[in-house]
């Protein structure tokens, strides 16, 4: 593979993650053991491996996996990966159990790019987590990702030092998928509207200021996103564990901070199971991130465990009924969304008692305030004016006490005894 360094390289499994074959495993398997004279305890998989050289063992699995094909049907979460990874520029490889056979036909019939290598059992020589066939063949790769549904894909990707993603864990596939369709950064605080601009960096500023970067800081950015507070806390001298749940969005975060990715420990990372030492931080960043966790309790008692005693909190999250989070659930039901982000919305109370859970909050504070949906887009429409007016409309609400409240950020500041 010389001369090939830079590639990026996404290796799919076949059967369950971009297609589900209706084989008839236990009748194969049945036919295996005859063909091999008996059963020796081991899987289906040992059992093909264990006869990859006898003609009609071979010609029995290409016959039984066909005959699945035709039964199957796509998995429409593994295919659209396919294609994206596709899309973005990976170099695309199936890795795989079945045979060459089953595969080239399932891509012969569709208008899909044709893997650059195919690795079936009989190229691999055993199972995918111990052939010597892939460790060679992603030697000097910039990046390989593993896309798959089960722990041989998982062992393969441990073993390949690869980042792993699993088309049955729904939520890290949808921001991997998610990803590849916009570069949060640009739509946000580089967003080319005035307006748009205006109303992320008010949030950025809050949380910025709640934080208080110092140089030298051990700081972790959980669910870093598009990178703009990793790259702007690693501006401030602070040294930096960047983390996202998905290697696309990571990969993203990496290129948008550019030079100063070389300074930054990017993780993959859930936030809900940090697989970093206690106490190994003096602040924490969870931002805009426990609106999308399952367990938002969890996130919090995570970023609790790793900050060191005396360490800082600061967390984000949209008020559950503030006006802006009430028009963006009217925006929502108007744009039919798919799948709403926002798996939990909290109240303002609510929010203080899951964070005073596990650290002793020091205050709470509130940002953006004007123009929910849809008048913002109308405003959009016109151009933006008066900006600098509605900066002022944004500093009297957020430091007036009956009205900030209204306020559809809530950021936290607290603290670790």
């Amino acid at each position: 593979m010389d001369g090939q360094a830079g590639r990026r390289l996404a290796l799919f499994d076949f059967d369950g993650t971009i297609v589900q074959l209706g084989t008839d495993y236990p009748r194969l398997r049945a036919d295996l053991e005859r063909l091999a004279g008996g059963g020796n305890g081991g899987t289906i998989y040992d059992l093909s491996l264990r006869l990859a050289d006898d003609p009609r063992a071979d010609e029995t699995v290409v016959a039984a996996e066909l005959v699945g094909l035709e039964a199957g049907h796509e998995l429409e979460t593994g295919v659209e990966l396919y294609r994206r990874y596709g899309a973005a520029g990976a170099e695309l490889a199936v890795v795989t159990h079945n045979s060459r056979e089953v595969v080239e036909a399932f891509f012969a019939a569709r208008i899909l790019p044709a893997p650059v290598e195919i690795f079936d059992r009989r190229a691999l020589g055993a199972i995918k987590g111990e052939s010597e066939a892939l460790p060679a063949y992603v030697k000097d790769a910039e990046s390989v990702v593993v896309v798959g549904d089960s722990d041989f894909d998982r062992a393969l990707a441990e073993r390949l030092d690869a980042s792993f993603v699993d088309v049955k864990d729904e939520l890290r596939t949808y921001y991997e998928t998610r990803a590849h369709d916009l570069d949060e950064l640009a739509l946000t605080y580089e967003h080319p509207e005035a307006y748009k601009r205006f109303f992320y960096r008010a949030r950025f500023k809050a949380v910025l200021g709640a934080l208080d970067a110092q140089p030298g800081e051990e700081i972790l950015d959980v669910g870093c996103g598009s990178g703009a507070y990793t790259r702007e806390l690693v501006r401030l001298g602070a040294e930096v564990t960047a983390t996202e749940i998905a290697p696309t969005p990571l990969a993203l975060a990496k290129r948008n901070l550019g030079e100063l990715a070389e300074r930054v420990d990017f993780r993959l990372e859930d936030a809900q199971a940090l697989d970093l030492p206690d106490g190994s931080f003096d602040k924490v960043l969870l931002t805009e991130v426990i609106e999308h966790v399952p367990k938002p309790d969890r996130a919090v008692a995570e970023a609790a465990r790793v900050l060191k005693p005396g360490g800082v909190l600061v967390a984000s999250t949209p008020s559950r009924f503030s006006p802006m989070n009430l028009a963006y659930d009217l925006k929502r039901r108007v744009r039919r969304y798919g799948f709403n982000e926002h798996l939990h919305e909290l109240t303002p109370g609510a929010f203080r008692r899951l964070v005073a859970k596990h650290l002793a909050v020091e205050r709470l504070e509130y940002a953006n305030f004007v123009l929910p949906y849809p008048v913002d887009e109308l405003y959009l429409r016109l151009g933006s004016p008066a900006v600098a007016l509605l900066k002022l409309t944004e500093k009297a609400f957020s430091q007036a006490p009956g009205l900030r409240r209204l306020g559809w950020t809530m950021v936290i500041r607290a603290r670790k005894p």
